[in-house]
């Protein structure tokens, strides 16, 4: 079915605009007073035909798109800053901001409208870089950067959802959340560790003074005692005293010593064979 949709113009009188949609019977369905306070933003996002996130802006507040992290929705597209005020907040209305590069659709008072239209109409003011189309609290539509295409309608803020909690009585007291098994272990755990430290610092510990602080090795280098002598045998003195009387003799008296061992000998030899002759006739007898 198609309408003829009137779009605004600067002499306020509404004129034939684009084609009107899908979106018509629903811009009818939300053209009433807002229950009770100001309507706020409520934006989907919509990639490859499938919707990637939804989110309500319950405090009234421009919207910006970009690829900076700070902005209300990260978007990539050709030719878009890191930051644009999609939805810019004037006083307490809000603007509808948008270039050459974007398209869609809004619904407005008139009805809807398309965005090439609003700049071809004169319905969008030219701001010099981008376009301007004020939005009221009914105001819904779409708008398409690049590939992704963001949903926005204006409805009432949901009340705040409470975080769940378990009944007092299933939830209990602080004494019944304790593990009396361990917290008995930890708490003999520190008397122990702390009672062995304050002994520690209590005890009255012996210092040791003058040699006693050496090292046991050391202290035996330097006091070590000498060895004892070994007593002295009669052998030993005999051939010592050989010896200092051999050494004292002078070279007078040693041919006579010499002459006197030769004597000595030959009779010890004469004795010899007269007994070897003795003994060999007695044998023969």
């Amino acid at each position: 079915m198609t309408t003829s949709p009137q779009g605004p113009n600067q002499g306020g009188n509404p004129q034939q605009g684009g084609r009107a949609g899908a979106m018509t019977q629903a811009m009818q369905a939300v053209n009433v007073a807002p229950a009770g306070g100001p309507k706020v933003l409520r934006i989907g996002l919509i990639q490859n035909g499938k919707i990637v996130e939804e989110r309500i802006i319950r405090r009234r507040e421009t919207v910006s798109v970009g690829t900076a992290e700070k902005n209300h929705f990260i978007i990539s597209a050709e030719g878009l800053a890191s930051r644009f005020d999609l939805f810019q907040l004037v006083g307490d209305d809000y603007i509808l901001n948008f270039t050459d590069d974007m398209s869609g659709r809004v619904g407005l008072a008139g009805g809807v409208h398309d965005l090439a239209v609003l700049r071809t109409s004169g319905g969008a003011r030219n701001a010099g870089k981008y376009w301007q189309v004020k939005l009221t609290d009914n105001s819904r539509g779409k708008v398409v950067i690049g590939a992704t295409t963001l949903l926005f309608q204006f409805v009432v803020a949901p009340p705040v959802t409470p975080k769940p909690q378990l009944p007092a009585a299933a939830r209990g007291g602080f004494v019944k959340s304790i593990d009396w098994l361990f917290t008995t272990f930890v708490a003999l755990s520190f008397m122990l560790f702390f009672g062995f430290i304050i002994w520690l610092e209590e005890a009255d510990w012996e210092i040791a003074q003058g040699v006693a602080q050496l090292p046991e090795g050391l202290a035996r280098l330097i006091f070590d005692e000498p060895p004892i002598p070994e007593p002295v045998t009669e052998g030993d003195v005999v051939v010592e005293e050989g010896d200092t009387q051999a050494e004292t003799e002078t070279p007078s008296e040693r041919p006579s010593q010499a002459s006197s061992s030769s004597g000595g000998r030959s009779a010890s030899q004469d004795t010899s064979s007269a007994g070897g002759e003795s003994a060999a006739d007695r044998n023969a007898r």
